[in-house]
């Protein structure tokens, strides 16, 4: 836990700008930040979150509705911050196919918008959520930060695009940036996700069916990456420069094996057997996993949620 580390009063006092804040890992970004006694937490997201949010009851959180799009709107949620976590994205890789251009204008200009605000209100401490999408196929075992950028998707190229906006700012303005590549991401129902997908079968009785069963990856839980983000920011970048991040679990499961530790859970949660399908679907990338090192040694992080306990949470 961030209590652990040396940076533990970091955020105290801050205020701190969350873009894409009514998402996923933008809510639980927050309400961890607020454990920290920030001055505020200005949470700014395209559509309202519930009423019923918790977090809307903190004295020290705020919601603002808006597009990224919108430098007026990003100006008046950015005033007074001096950190920004920059998550907005638009990031399901077969809509982007059919919508290039809008992906293109959402990840990559509006992350053009962001910086923009930031240069002109001088907030230097930026950081930008990336994917580790953008390397494509890898050329080695674990991809670590250094290996090629080869996207294989408008959304990756979008997200690529950002980050070397990214880059750009913080050369030519001085800016603090981290640039953080996410593994797979999972913790919620997200159907657009192998694991999202998996336990919405599992839960509604089965079958489970992921497509091609020997396809590995690397997932990492959403607990864990707001503990990264949190501690990747607590982090001086001495050389107020341009730092890349992967954060992930540092290996690889398959699909095959996600499901049947899926059917094993459901089985001690009195689910019944579930049974389990695949074909031969045709994979491009086979088998992919970040090399997380470089975190660990930046900032003594460590991953606290394995599969099985992170699939276990889900009922």
């Amino acid at each position: 836990m961030l209590q652990e580390s040396k940076n533990c009063d970091w955020f105290k006092e801050k205020a701190i700008c969350i873009t894409g804040g009514g998402g996923f890992l933008g809510l639980r970004l927050a309400q961890e930040i607020l454990n920290y006694n920030p001055k505020k937490v200005v949470a700014f997201g395209r559509k309202p979150i519930s009423q019923n949010n918790s977090l809307l009851k903190h004295k020290n959180y705020e919601y603002i509705v808006g597009n990224v799009l919108d430098p007026k709107a990003l100006k008046s949620a950015l005033k007074d911050c001096s950190v920004v976590y920059h998550l907005a994205a638009l990031k399901n890789a077969h809509s982007s196919k059919l919508e290039p251009l809008k992906h293109f204008e959402t990840n990559t200009y509006g992350t053009a918008n962001v910086l923009e605000i930031c240069r002109s209100l001088d907030i230097i401490n930026f950081i930008y959520v990336s994917t580790g999408h953008v390397y494509g196929c890898p050329n080695y075992l674990p991809v670590d930060e250094k290996h090629e950028t080869n996207p294989l998707s408008i959304y990756a190229a979008s997200k690529l695009s950002g980050e070397n906006i990214v880059a750009g700012y913080s050369t030519s303005y001085g800016l603090s940036c981290n640039i953080v590549r996410l593994a797979n991401m999972y913790g919620e129902l997200n159907t657009e996700t192998i694991i999202g997908r998996a336990i919405k079968q599992a839960i509604n009785g089965g079958p489970i069916h992921l497509f091609n069963l020997q396809t590995i990856r690397d997932f990492i839980h959403v607990y864990d990456v707001v503990e990264a983000l949190l501690r990747i920011a607590t982090v001086r970048n001495k050389h107020n420069d341009c730092r890349i991040v992967n954060v992930s679990s540092g290996k690889g499961t398959s699909a095959e094996k996600i499901a049947n530790m899926l059917s094993q859970i459901c089985i001690e949660n009195n689910y019944g057997k579930i049974s389990i399908q695949g074909d031969d679907r045709y994979e491009r990338i086979k088998e992919f996993y970040l090399d997380n090192t470089y975190l660990i040694k930046l900032t003594g992080w460590q991953p606290q949620i394995n599969l099985s306990k992170g699939l276990r949470l889900f009922f």
